[in-house]
């Protein structure tokens, strides 16, 4: 029974071919597939970088008339610290002039 068996099986494969298919046509459609779908991902995320590059543009001229604005603040706040140095140094020498000029009134 078992060499029927195995006779059976191996006539079967003896008699049997290979068939080559041709898988081009499908290679060919997946790769299509692939390099569509690669390129509508890539023109996606050009178009986010983009937006990005905008919104970055965007800010820095901001951030650059800001910076021009502080400078010029900046420069106001020192030259009104230095006359205001210059008004106490007045002051000052005001008070000694009247200061002697009192005691030379005392004197007399």
């Amino acid at each position: 029974m078992k060499s029927i068996v195995l006779a059976i099986l191996l006539s079967s494969f003896a008699f049997g071919y290979c068939v080559k298919i041709d898988c081009s046509i499908f290679i060919q459609t997946q790769k299509q597939k692939t390099s569509q779908s690669i390129r509508s991902s890539f023109e996606e995320v050009k178009s986010q970088m983009n937006e990005v590059k905008t919104k970055y543009e965007k800010q820095r001229d901001l951030l650059k008339d800001l910076n021009k604005k502080l400078q010029l603040r900046l420069a106001l706040l020192q030259n009104s610290a230095k006359q205001d140095e210059e008004v106490l140094f007045l002051l000052k020498k005001f008070n000694q002039v009247k200061s002697i000029k009192n005691s030379i009134e005392s004197e007399r």
